[in-house]
């Protein structure tokens, strides 16, 4: 497959006080071409958006919320993997994985929907951070087991489903 790749973006960011705030946005243009007549080129064109503030309360002391919205083409692997197999004995098995991956010509582009929260404190010797995140995924990308084995190998595939990923790190 022939991939072609091309990103144009802006990030820029403002002081204003005890304010940090900063800005993004970023268009992708990406292009899968399979050197193959079993399935057709893609071409994706993506767009992300991120926003963010920083708010230094002290010398000790910082609050941080930034909010994002993003896209992602699916990779050569996820649409193309073992896409031309037509039975079981023609998969190849991914020598990384110890599985037999297949992909699917037909998914979507993922997009998200993102906040993330952090509270940090630092001394002279040591750091504490907190931060809470929540990710709201529309046509999440995952390689799902299928259940089938070939030869005590699993077969897993490439599918898409919503899905929220949310929680909190500490970090010391």
């Amino acid at each position: 497959t022939n991939s072609r790749s091309l990103g144009l973006f802006i990030v820029e960011d403002y002081h204003v006080g005890d304010w940090t705030l900063e800005g993004g946005v970023r268009f992708d243009r990406n292009e899968r071409d399979p050197d193959s007549v079993i399935t057709q080129s893609r071409e994706f064109n993506n767009i992300s958006l991120s926003a963010s503030a920083l708010w230094d309360l002290n010398n000790v002391w910082s609050l941080g919320f930034s909010l994002s919205s993003n896209e992602r083409a699916p990779v050569t692997e996820e649409l193309y993997s073992n896409v031309a197999a037509t039975v079981p004995s023609e998969l190849v098995l991914h020598a990384a994985s110890g599985a037999y991956e297949v992909g699917d010509k037909n998914l979507a582009q993922e997009r998200s929907r993102n906040i993330d929260i952090n509270v940090r404190w630092q001394g002279q010797d040591a750091l504490v951070s907190v931060s809470l995140f929540y990710n709201d995924f529309n046509d999440y990308i995952a390689l799902s087991n299928t259940g089938v084995e070939i030869d005590e190998a699993a077969v897993l595939q490439y599918v898409q489903d919503d899905a929220v990923f949310y929680g909190a790190e500490i970090e010391t």
